[in-house]
């Protein structure tokens, strides 16, 4: 009876302890399923990035006249600023939905132009010359269509996303606006390709 009475306790002892031993191991998977779960928080995508409506911070590659160059961009919904160097010079967009503002790094003038001047440029040309502005105005997602290896990640709040105020950017509507009225006045012959 001794001897039964045993067995039961060294088998009870025995369930309790490969519990435990089960909840020891079910702990110790934990973090491998968060890593997991980091790793796979990585989007591959900066379309994907944007529709997500949180900071991303995307790097990737783009072709530059033939050269893989490394790019970075940070993005919330449809804004965007991106940064390449390229030739010793680090050039910076930045879109906020309605203009986009361009410089390179240590200048202190850049460009820029908003949407609604685009489309506007586009009413303005003459027939069959309309595409170009159709060219010009794309959707903010389109800018990465060159982008390859892209890897995004949630990016920290402290993002700022606007243009840098040390910058005077120049406003290249009224200079389409110019051109868009020399082009009106020269009558492009009709065999000629336009």
């Amino acid at each position: 009876m001794k001897n039964k009475l045993f067995g039961i306790v060294i088998l009870g002892v025995g369930i309790v302890l490969a519990g435990c031993g089960s909840q020891k191991q079910e702990q110790n998977q934990m973090p491998e399923q968060e890593n997991t779960q980091q790793q796979s928080s990585v989007i591959s995508s900066i379309k994907d990035a944007m529709d997500l409506g949180k900071k991303m911070k995307c790097e990737y590659s783009v072709d530059e006249n033939g050269n893989a160059v490394k790019a970075a961009s940070y993005v919330e919904g449809k804004k965007f600023k991106s940064t390449i160097s390229y030739g010793g010079a680090v050039n910076n967009t930045f879109f906020d939905g309605e203009t986009t503002y361009i410089w390179t790094e240590g200048q202190t003038t850049g460009m820029k132009m908003t949407e609604s001047c685009i489309k506007k440029f586009g009413e303005s040309l003459p027939q069959g010359q309309e595409n170009v502005s159709g060219q010009m105005v794309r959707e903010p997602e389109e800018h990465f269509n060159n982008a390859v290896d892209v890897k995004c990640v949630q990016a920290s709040d402290s993002v700022d996303f606007s243009a840098p105020s040390d910058v005077t950017f120049s406003d290249q509507c009224e200079m389409l606006e110019k051109s868009a009225e020399i082009m009106k006045n020269i009558n492009i012959p009709g065999n000629l390709p336009q």
